[in-house]
């Protein structure tokens, strides 16, 4: 707890700024700030860097992401390929920066001269943390008199413009995207703008689908405790999705939650947060050296994978194959100061992540990986691959879900296991599509241990076989339309409410069982747990109360106190 209250007080400097066009150099982190690793771009120039041809006197829509507004200004340099400053782009008037009050993210450059094998660097101001205080990103570029290629290999030029391929978009083919077209997105998926981001197009998934291109699908039947095929509002008492007495409940606050349960050799952990937007959640294991920083390296032509990962088939553990060949050179610092590759772990460091997000009766799940505290990649950027053998995400009345399941044991390194004991976990939540500062009351940490076993659901002690019984001889009988429930496979409306859970007897009432004769009185008393519940998930039901009640005999009274007996010795 005291960690979990230390984080949340600890001021985040959080400020993300990287290159769209040229593209940044890889991996495209946009937390690469002065105090945490080196200049000039904070990441290492790679042995075989991929450049951007950019053409003498012309034009060009310089442009980056930056996810949260700072203040100060930005300038653009031209280095040489040792990180010598060559010439100040951007701004041209002799000032240090140029003033930025807007969130800018483009300005228009013309390059005229030609210089090979060379570094655009984009340097951003945060004067709300400190006057020294940079972020960097850098692109490494060529500028040439003519270009072979308009569409920066990512098209065709026809008929005086790029017809990109379906992985890039924009006028020059210059951005990243999983799509083109709708028809690019498999099993009923949506291409959907995400302008400003690193994708600028994405698919959304419908239900039970999910990759990249929604390829893949859970084989798992729907059973008692999930919905794995449809939505169905009888079956699962929580958004017709789930039933929450089949999994372990840890409450993060008063307003999100993270169900979880572990079945056989997989781990199956639901996110039920107050938010309209994304939801994530991360973990690595207790305890876990700093020197996973070293991770992805970054210093050398290609990753060097620790292990030999076989495709998986079953459900069997996976296997450990030995490394062929010499160990790896590990990298030096892969960009980092000295000084931070000896600080503790921030929250943010060295997690395994699955972010979610629910748009349009549509969801997206991504499987990645945050090195630092840069936007979370996902694992293919650094040679993973999916992990998930089921992914799901809803949105219901203000809330985002997201269900995911996967082994407990994973090899590819940019996996970590959820298992067999307590791990780290970290949380966030935003209140948009796009993956952005999330302030400092909407993440948080925990301590969980994803392997222990559900415990039973334990019996309430005003119930005899799930029957509430009176605490007057007065009962009122059930509405007649008690049973009624609405069974979809698609997300319920707001006019569509959930019943509450069929009983013999309605009454709010409690009993105190004990046997005195009734004295006749009737108090006013707050509604059940249950009750309240309904009521503030805005499922309740409002009917007229019955006139007549009914009477029970002191026999009867006897009997149902016996039965409630025997079943409280019994179980």
């Amino acid at each position: 707890m005291i960690l979990i209250f230390l984080f949340l007080l600890i001021p985040q400097a959080h400020g993300h700024v990287s290159f769209l066009f040229p593209t940044a150099r890889f991996p495209p982190l946009d937390y690469l700030d002065s105090t945490k690793t080196k200049a000039p771009c904070g990441v290492p120039r790679p042995p075989m860097p991929k450049y951007t041809n950019l053409q003498v006197g012309t034009v060009y829509n310089i442009s980056w992401r930056m996810p949260f507004q700072h203040e100060g200004g930005y300038r653009i340099n031209l280095l040489n390929k040792n990180g010598t400053l060559i010439e100040q782009l951007s701004p041209l008037d002799g000032m240090t920066f140029t003033p930025d009050e807007d969130g800018v993210t483009y300005e228009r450059i013309r390059f005229t001269n030609p210089c090979e094998n060379c570094i655009l660097q984009l340097e951003r101001q945060a004067l709300e943390w400190s006057e020294v205080f940079l972020l960097y990103s850098c692109a490494d570029i060529n500028i040439v008199s003519m270009i072979p290629d308009k569409c920066n290999n990512n098209g065709k030029w026809v008929n005086d413009r790029c017809q990109c391929n379906k992985d890039h978009t924009g006028p020059l083919c210059q951005y990243r995207a999983d799509c083109n077209t709708n028809d690019d997105c498999l099993n009923g998926g949506k291409c959907v703008k995400e302008e400003d981001s690193l994708i600028q197009k994405v698919c959304y998934c419908s239900y039970g689908y999910f990759g990249r291109r929604c390829q893949f699908i859970s084989k798992l039947k729907s059973d008692d405790c999930f919905g794995y095929e449809e939505l169905n509002d009888v079956k699962y008492e929580s958004y017709g999705m789930f039933n929450p007495n089949c999994y372990n409940l840890h409450e993060l606050n008063t307003d999100d939650r993270i169900y979880y349960r572990s079945i056989q050799n997989d781990v199956e952990v639901i996110l039920d947060f107050a938010s309209g937007g994304w939801v994530s959640m991360g973990w690595r294991p207790e305890g876990l050296d700093p020197s996973c920083r070293l991770f992805p390296d970054l210093e050398h032509s290609a990753p060097v994978p620790v292990f030999k990962r076989e495709k998986r088939k079953s459900d069997a553990p996976p296997k450990y194959i030995e490394q062929e060949g010499p160990r790896p050179e590990m990298p030096r610092d892969n960009g980092f100061l000295p000084s931070t590759l000896r600080a503790p772990l921030h929250p943010m460091d060295c997690m395994d992540m699955v972010i979610g997000r629910f748009k349009n009766g549509r969801g997206r799940v991504e499987d990645s990986y945050s090195r630092d505290r840069s936007t979370p990649l996902e694992d293919y950027w650094y040679d993973g691959e999916m992990s998930l053998s089921a992914a799901y995400s809803l949105a219901h009345d203000g809330r985002t879900i997201l269900m995911f399941r996967r082994m407990q044991q994973e090899i590819e390194p940019t996996d970590h296991p959820l298992g067999p004991s307590r791990v780290f976990v970290g949380w966030a939540k935003g209140p948009s599509m796009h993956l952005s500062y999330h302030g400092p009351k909407s993440r948080g940490v925990a301590y969980i241990d994803f392997t222990v076993p559900v415990k039973p659901s334990k019996p309430r002690e005003d119930k005899a076989f799930g029957v509430h019984i009176a605490k007057n001889i007065f009962i009122t009988p059930p509405p007649q339309d008690a049973t009624k429930r609405v069974t979809t496979t698609q997300q319920p409306t707001e006019a569509e409410t959930k019943p509450a859970p069929t009983r013999l007897f309605t009454s709010p009432k409690v009993a105190d069982l004990d046997m005195e004769q009734d004295s006749g009185e009737r108090e006013e008393e707050p509604p059940d747990e249950d009750q309240e519940e309904h009521l503030h998930h805005g499922h309740s039901h409002t009917h007229k109360e019955a006139q007549t009640d009914v009477v029970i005999s002191p026999n009867c009274q006897i009997a149902i106190a016996l039965t409630v007996l025997l079943v409280q010795i019994f179980l």
